[in-house]
């Protein structure tokens, strides 16, 4: 059994719909949103609103610390993924496995990649921040403050920084994060090798769909989108248009998405900047994304300074 926890508070994205209904139809997995918004679900539902504040969020994260934790955005909640095990105990304390999830993706049939036999062997699936599990039980669940760090990242620094410092990955451009200090422990986890990366993870730089992650040998010369179709999600291109490539999730990275043409729930198709309904209104365009989005000049800046930081520290040492 898993639960997946998803804290988010401010105004929700457009396409967050679109990440709620293929939520929705991984019925056998329970998701609970955390949330300040109104979001009305369907009875006997596996979706689960928690209406709550986001200063509880911050209580109940200092509730897992015997010291003063910075928490005093909304986006450095993403350095606490690796607490939800303890933060949200109540919520999760009857499921096999916790995990976490960002909402700007389009999940897949997340049980048939993540399969009862990957279960029974990892007690971590998944290695990124937009998707992952851990096994519920207390050793694990304290992972993130009791193993050793092993030259990356301690729990203790990342939790008193009031940035943002990628605790919920690999963070190789902060001083590594929890993926890359689970494996220094020589802990197996489901994910870290290529074939096991079974999900699109879209470069927010370009406007049409190139991939830094991705199951499979695709070019962005092809012209590719994806198809949603009962559950399940495809990788398709101007040359395979079939339902062919299956993969367990999309992670198109905050881009702005059109939805007034989205008009069924169970088949839709995603071509770069909106979501459509017949494969007529598939169309192309070349167009540079650039640093067109104050957010991305903010995160170019953040890593840059991350870098500075690491190697100070390194020459203090």
């Amino acid at each position: 059994s898993m639960a997946i926890i998803i804290p988010y508070f401010g105004k929700l994205p457009n396409y967050f719909t679109i990440f709620l209904e293929s939520a929705r139809e991984n019925s056998t997995i329970d998701f609970f949103v955390f949330t300040d918004n109104d979001i009305e679900i369907k009875k006997d539902d596996n979706i689960h609103i928690i209406k709550t504040t986001f200063d509880e969020i911050v209580k109940r994260a200092q509730n897992c610390f015997d010291f003063k934790i910075s928490l005093n955005n909304y986006y450095k909640i993403c350095d606490y993924k690796p607490v939800y095990g303890q933060m949200f105990f109540e919520y999760i304390k009857d499921y096999d496995f916790w995990g976490y999830c960002d909402i700007d993706i389009v999940l897949g049939d997340i049980r048939k990649f993540i399969t009862d036999d990957i279960l029974l062997k990892y007690d971590r699936v998944m290695t990124n921040g937009h998707f992952s599990l851990y096994r519920n039980c207390p050793k694990v669940n304290k992972w993130y403050c009791t193993l050793t760090t092993k030259g990356c990242q301690n729990y203790k620094d990342v939790y008193t920084n009031e940035k943002n410092c990628s605790y919920d990955e690999w963070a190789a451009h902060a001083g590594n994060g929890i993926s890359e200090i689970i494996k220094r422990n020589n802990i197996p986890q489901f994910g870290e090798r290529q074939e096991e990366k079974f999900y699109a993870d879209l470069d927010i730089l370009n406007y049409s769909f190139v991939f830094k992650i991705c199951y499979g040998n695709f070019d962005k010369k092809d012209g590719i989108y994806f198809a949603y179709s009962n559950g399940k999600l495809y990788i398709r291109s101007k040359k395979d248009n079939s339902l062919n490539n299956e993969i367990l999730y999309v992670h198109y990275q905050k881009r702005k998405i059109e939805v007034s043409s989205y008009n069924t729930n169970h088949f839709f198709l995603i071509p770069p900047g909106k979501i459509v309904s017949k494969e007529s209104d598939v169309v192309f365009r070349n167009k540079f994304y650039g640093f067109k989005y104050k957010w991305l000049w903010s995160r170019l800046i953040l890593k840059v300074k991350n870098i500075v930081d690491i190697k100070s520290k390194d020459n203090q040492r």
